[in-house]
């Protein structure tokens, strides 16, 4: 599994709060309130 940061750096932000950031206002939740929803484990 990928963390945040690896998440945002290979998708190019040059930080993981920016990457927050920027999915927020996209999706309306942080990325792991979206993951806790989305992805079954």
């Amino acid at each position: 599994m990928f963390t945040l940061c690896d998440v945002a750096f290979n998708v190019g932000f040059y930080s993981q709060s920016h990457f927050s950031d920027a999915f927020r206002k996209r999706e309306g939740e942080s990325p792991g309130r979206w993951q806790q929803k989305n992805i079954t484990r």
